[in-house]
């Protein structure tokens, strides 16, 4: 027995995880990681022994009373143990430390800064020293669930969500408002109880000139926060858009006439039909666009509004009148709809002559991505000022879209690669079909409403304008539409988005809860 407990010892102790043997393991990478791995296997093959020998030892030493020579040396050995623990442990927090500054330095090189140098950092360095801590929370969470290239770009996701949530885990307020108070605190504040503290009360009564120029270096200070923090999210978006297998995001530059987007422009739930014919990827990972599949990385990691304005109009006309593209190639963008009524109708419209099951409808949880990750072809034509553009079949066309509601089908857009796996759903035609949407919807299997698209759409929205109840059995076949199709979203959510096809009566409370 004590043979073995030794034997486990000088294992452990041959790990050679001392300081000395750390340096010259750092002297080269390709040989640190062989080494790391070596020993990760080694302390693997140790604990097994070890749960093995406690179980041997367990049974031993109730039938068994030990010589004193024998006890005291297992306790030594024991106390082997003990140390080299600790030192392990030490060893894998500076390893974990080392792997969370490589991904940090990745950062701050995809986003155009370095970490390396601390002194004289501008704003974007401070805030990233002020936040370092929780950034590696957010490594460490992202590297449990992680094992694959797509780590950085999570991680990126992860912060950029922080920085531009309000009081986000990384919301520069959590820098700038503490700051920005201790530069108009003193002589201004009471605690200082200042001769200047009191001038300066007087003055606030007394001199108009005085207001007005404390007011205005208040606005400037402001104006000056709003302008670091947007270079924080700039930072974050930058680093976004260039972490290899990472989307691209609609981030507008700041001018007077566009704005960040928000949340709320985008609805809950976006659907995108296609079929293996449709152009770029469109799988259960990502949908790209044909101009990051093709290999055109640069192309298709550029923002459509960071594009010079007339560049960025004939790019988006050429995606939405696919009539006026000379080049496939050209197109980095991807089209979503708002309307599960006009996805299903493309898929029936599509699907003429073929099999059903061929025709897939996606559906994605907008909550789920980066704010930016989808843009509303209308407020693309505002953010690109469409109706400044020069006369031509561009202005004419976005003109037609934002004046013809009829038409409108409440359409988005994606850029570049949208990863959508863990947030989205697949079904088919087939599937929707089989689950009772032909029951649901008799009219999807008119078979002259099968030759139209948009104006099949418009004919059944005019057709179900009219106020009508809603029977148990619709509200049934909705959720179990919802439960066999689409079960990676809350029922009740989807059964409510199939029931609003039709202009339908407020239903009873528990209808839709069973």
């Amino acid at each position: 027995m004590a043979t073995k407990s030794k034997d486990v010892i000088i294992s452990l102790g041959d790990l050679g995880l001392e300081e000395s043997t750390h340096h010259s393991l750092c002297d080269s990478l390709a040989s640190f990681q062989d080494a790391v791995h070596s020993s990760a296997q080694i302390a693997g093959a140790i604990n097994s022994q070890i749960l093995q020998y406690t179980s041997e030892a367990d049974a031993a030493f109730l039938s068994t009373a030990l010589p004193t020579t024998e006890i005291c040396l297992l306790y030594e050995n024991t106390k082997r143990l003990a140390d080299t623990t600790i030192t392990l442990k030490t060893t894998i927090k500076t390893f974990n430390r080392m792997i969370e500054n490589s991904i940090i330095t990745r950062i701050g090189l995809l986003g155009g800064y370095s970490t390396v140098d601390v002194s004289d950092r501008p704003l974007v360095g401070k805030l990233l020293s002020h936040f370092d801590e929780k950034i590696r929370e957010i490594i460490r969470d992202v590297l449990d669930r992680t094992r694959d290239e797509s780590l950085l770009w999570k991680v990126a996701e992860k912060c950029y969500e922080e920085a531009n949530r309000l009081r986000g885990a990384l919301d520069a307020d959590d820098y700038l408002v503490p700051l920005g108070e201790a530069k108009l605190g003193w002589p201004f504040d009471e605690d200082y109880e200042s001769e200047a503290y009191y001038d300066h009360e007087e003055r606030l009564f007394s001199d108009e000139n005085y207001v007005k120029s404390f007011q205005a270096r208040i606005n400037r200070e402001l104006e000056k926060e709003e302008v670091y923090k947007r270079s924080w999210i700039d930072f974050w978006v930058t680093v976004l858009n260039r972490s290899p297998g990472g989307p691209t995001l609609f981030y507008p530059p700041l001018s007077p006439n566009s704005r960040a987007l928000e949340i709320e422009d985008v609805p809950r739930y976006l659907f995108r039909a296609f079929d293996v014919a449709s152009h770029g990827t469109n799988d259960d990972n990502k949908i790209a666009s044909v101009e990051s599949r093709i290999g055109l990385s640069k192309q298709g990691r550029i923002d459509l509004l960071q594009r010079e304005r007339i560049d960025a109009a004939k790019r988006l006309h050429w995606h939405l009148d696919p009539e006026s593209r000379t080049a496939e190639e050209d197109d980095n963008l991807m089209s979503w709809t708002s309307s599960l009524l006009f996805a299903i109708q493309c898929a029936i419209w599509r699907s003429q002559g073929r099999q059903p099951g061929d025709f897939k409808i996606c559906v994605v949880d907008t909550r789920k991505f980066p704010q930016g990750q989808f843009a509303r072809d209308l407020w693309l034509f505002k953010a690109i000022e469409s109706i400044t553009l020069p006369q031509g079949q561009a202005r004419n066309f976005f003109r037609f879209r934002q004046t013809n509601s009829d038409y409108y089908n409440g359409e988005y857009l994606s850029q570049g690669t949208t990863n959508i796996a863990n947030r989205s759903c697949i079904t088919s035609l087939q599937n929707l079909k089989e689950a009772g949407l032909s029951e649901l919807y008799p009219e999807f299997d008119d078979p002259e409403g099968k030759t139209k698209w948009a104006n099949r759409a418009l004919e059944l929205r005019k057709i179900w304008s009219t106020k009508q109840g809603t029977s148990d059995r619709d509200v049934e076949l909705a959720l179990q539409i919802a439960r066999k199709c689409l079960n990676s979203f809350a029922p009740v959510d989807v059964a409510a988005v199939l029931l609003a096809f039709k202009n339908r009566k407020m239903m009873k409370p528990k209808q839709l809860s069973k």
